[in-house]
């Protein structure tokens, strides 16, 4: 009798263009003797970029790494901490940075933002003296780059948050605005803000983000947005910080900001979700949130780190791998074991093979209870490298007991199936490619189930060459199978069977 999987609702998953991952449970019908395993981030140990000057001598308020493959550089921008003081020789601004390898950095000076008469690094200075004297600062929040953008003076594309002054008359000028650039050095701010706190959301601040979508077409913009929680406690007492998204397709006009994520019962009660980096990876969506605690007692008091939350169409966004921490704050005496931050950044295809992610680290807690800095020769705040294994988020584990994977129904185009994974040396990972049938109760209903056929001629786990090590790319193979091609318009379920194994992700190409 053909085996029936009922799990809920059940439909043809198209993997036609993308690796599949198991950050999120939409391939996966079912696991036996197996679990999902979250993998942090690994870092470089050092900061990368780091205070070399005097007006960036506390190191980095912020920082944003993108990699321009056409001009073969990595660029940052980063905010300078010159002091604590807010007098007209000490306003911060965007500095520029650029690297070859991501590794090592060099800082190009010019004359268009003296320091103290002297050339400095800054690429965006000052404000709008005719309307705000001295209060505004000019900080990239965010950059994208676009290298099919028909216009040149628009490759890179760039946002910043105008504070202004707290008064009553200015809140228009409160908000975010463009920027636009060619280069990435010589930047056009736009006079009027695209989202601002009296038009389009009263509860718009600071800390935000912002990424292109290529999947939809569209920019996607992550807001900061502040809600009264009467339960909260930390910094801001009974308000909590909490992240908005609004969309828009050509840059200037933007979809008001819903709120797209907030802690909930299961959170601490002085968690905050301060900001967050989003990217499309793979064909699905995937970000990294800063989870701020923001209480004054217990070890992780004032600190911030990273979770991994997704998505499957950019708008609806989960948080993933139970909540567990994707990248650390660091241990005593590390360089960032105040916090680590997002802050817009993007994931980055390494020279390695693996997956790079910049993010700002800090020594010192958020909004410490006592300034205070540490030497000159020690880092207040810098630009950090963590990297991860390319699809390695996420791995469906086995143990000393073989367990299995079972897929939902695939519709593919392709010969071969591809995996990734790693086994120990007594581990395997084989596979089984099953025929499939969906379930209805009723023609004007969803599918309710799906039923297994009988396996694919040639495809079954007896006839399959075992996989073992360590591959980002390995083909599973059977016995005398020449590809699955004569299959591709009969949708397949496949079950993995693997024993002290881990499975990051599969393909078929």
């Amino acid at each position: 009798m053909p085996e029936r999987i009922d799990c809920g609702l059940y439909w043809t998953v198209d993997i036609r263009n993308f690796r599949q991952l198991f950050v999120d449970n939409l391939v996966v019908a079912r696991l036996e003797n197996c679990r999902k395993t979250l993998h942090p981030f690994e870092k470089f140990g050092r900061p990368v970029v780091f205070p070399q000057h005097e007006w960036e001598r506390y190191g980095c308020a912020q920082s944003l790494v993108l990699h321009d493959a056409r001009e073969k550089w990595f660029r940052c921008w980063y905010t300078p901490l010159p002091t604590m003081e807010t007098d007209d020789s000490t306003l911060p601004g965007t500095c520029y940075a650029q690297s070859r390898d991501g590794i090592d950095w060099e800082k190009p000076l010019t004359d268009r933002f003296p320091w103290h008469g002297g050339r400095t690094n800054f690429v965006l200075r000052g404000g709008i003296p005719d309307k705000q004297p001295n209060t505004l600062t000019e900080v990239l929040n965010g950059v994208v780059l676009r290298d099919d953008e028909p216009d040149p003076n628009y490759r890179f594309r760039g946002m910043l948050f105008r504070c202004g002054q707290l008064n009553e008359f200015l809140e228009d000028t409160r908000g975010y605005f463009t920027a636009h650039s060619p280069d990435g050095i010589r930047w056009k701010i736009d006079p009027e803000p695209v989202l601002s706190r009296r038009r389009d959301d009263p509860e718009l601040s600071d800390a935000f983000s912002f990424m292109y979508d290529p999947l939809k077409n569209r920019y996607v913009c992550f807001t900061k947005k502040v809600r009264l929680c009467p339960d909260g406690v930390g910094d801001q007492g009974c308000f909590k910080r909490i992240r908005g998204i609004s969309f828009s397709q050509d840059f200037v006009h933007w979809s008001r900001p819903q709120t797209m994520l907030q802690p909930d019962d299961r959170d601490d009660p002085d968690v905050n979700f301060y900001n967050l980096a989003g990217f499309v990876y793979e064909g699905m969506y995937l970000g990294l949130l800063e989870i701020y605690h923001s209480g004054l007692e217990g070890p992780r008091a004032r600190t911030t780190d990273l979770q991994l939350i997704s998505s499957r169409d950019g708008e609806t966004w989960w948080r993933a791998g139970d909540r567990e921490t994707i990248l650390s704050a660091g241990g005593p005496g590390e360089w960032d074991r105040g916090g680590v931050y997002a802050w817009g950044n993007h994931l980055i295809s390494g020279p390695d093979g693996r997956l790079w992610f910049y993010y700002l680290g800090a020594s010192l807690h958020h909004i410490p209870p006592e300034l205070g800095y540490f030497p000159d020769d020690e880092p207040y705040r810098g630009a950090g490298l963590a990297r991860l294994r390319r699809d390695g988020f996420m791995s469906v584990d086995a143990g000393n007991t073989e367990g299995t994977l079972l897929t939902k129904r695939l519709q593919f185009k392709g010969t071969r199936l591809h995996i990734n994974a790693r086994t120990a040396p007594d581990g395997y990972i084989k596979a089984d490619v099953y025929t499939t049938k969906q379930e209805i109760s009723h023609p004007s209903e969803k599918p309710l189930g799906m039923r297994l056929g009988g396996v694919l001629p040639g495809f079954s786990c007896d006839r399959c060459q075992p996989v073992q090590g360590d591959h980002l790319d390995a083909v599973v193979e059977w016995a005398g199978s020449p590809g699955l091609e004569p299959f591709e318009n009969q949708p397949v379920a496949i079950r993995f069977r693997l024993k002290n194994a881990a499975l990051y992700s599969f393909w078929i190409a």
